[in-house]
């Protein structure tokens, strides 16, 4: 009679073989895998209600102080815009320069002298423009020669605000005023004015913590951005609507704060403590486990190996 070959995969146990093979070979593996099992659940119960409770606390704690610089920072930028704005107002409403409108012998003498001494409640360069009834500018703050062609802004029949992006990242704001001559109360002429939004915004923002983001948006669209070159993507944000007075409220700008997101870098070493805690945990249970089930399983495993010597068929 020939050999059979064996058939393919006879002598290859699987490891989900081997684990039911070894288990099924005594009632102290059983008991130890039951306890490990447990312990292992319990563990992984307690370490994740803990790391997820710490995280919520944290997270709460950062919402509470972003909400806080929020809600500083977007009041000086409403305080120094609407500020400016009044100032603005006044300006136009100001005895000199409707004046200046209609004496063009006397304008030199008093009106350039009085504009460029004028100081808007911002730091930094600020333009002062006065246009007649068609736009032109007739005299300005600014040191150099202006110039004389008609400016879009320069006829506004009412109150107006913008926003003008340079190429250089600079985004200015320009506010139309009109002025009006107080013998006739017609317009008859306006005043524009021209400042850095980013001088204002680094101003308010001075003061945040050096891990925070700011953001400043009109229309959704971002304008102003300060962080740190070195901060990850924002993981908690705030958004707080700049409330500001006419004319500056159709500008519609938007605060955001955002935490950088190396705030839970610690968080990393607290779960890799809490899985070396977990898996310390669980090799002294399987330990403390198997000593106790062969102290308890010791007798009926003596009485198994006396059973299987005695010879088949003897009486008991």
């Amino acid at each position: 009679m020939g050999l059979e070959a064996p058939a393919p995969g006879a002598g290859r146990r699987w490891p989900g073989h081997l684990y039911r093979s070894w288990l099924a070979r005594s009632i102290t593996n059983r008991v130890t895998v039951t306890a490990l099992g447990l312990a292992m659940v319990v563990a992984l119960a307690l370490g994740a209600m803990s790391y997820l409770a710490i995280r919520h606390l944290v997270t709460e704690r950062i919402d509470s102080q972003l909400a806080h610089h929020a809600s500083l920072v977007e009041r000086e930028l409403t305080s120094t815009l609407n500020a400016i704005a009044q100032d603005a107002t006044d300006l136009a409403a100001n005895s000199f320069v409707a004046n200046g409108l209609v004496d063009s012998a006397g304008r030199d003498t008093y009106l350039l002298p009085f504009l460029r001494e004028h100081r808007l409640p911002v730091v930094g360069r600020s333009e002062l423009v006065l246009c007649d009834f068609e736009g032109r500018p007739i005299a300005s703050n600014l040191t150099g020669p202006s110039s004389r062609e008609p400016l879009d802004e320069g006829s506004a029949p009412s109150p107006r605000a913008g926003l003008e992006s340079r190429p250089d990242g600079t985004v200015l704001v320009f506010m139309a005023i009109p002025v009006v001559f107080p013998p006739t109360q017609h317009q008859e002429g306006v005043i524009l004015v021209r400042f850095d939004l980013g001088v204002v915004f680094s101003a308010a923002t001075r003061g945040i913590d050096p891990g925070t983001e700011a953001s400043l948006l009109s229309g959704g669209a971002k304008l102003l951005h300060a962080s740190r070159p070195d901060s990850e993507p924002g993981a908690i944000r705030v958004a707080r609507p700049v409330t500001l007075a006419p004319p500056l409220d159709a500008l519609t700008l938007e605060l955001v704060l955002a935490q950088d997101a190396s705030v839970f870098a610690p968080f990393r070493w607290v779960g890799w403590g809490y899985l070396l805690v977990g898996f310390t945990t669980l090799i002294l249970v399987a330990a403390a486990a198997r000593r106790r089930a062969m102290a308890l399983t010791a007798r009926i495993t003596r009485l198994s190996d006396a059973a299987k010597e005695l010879p088949s068929g003897a009486p008991l």
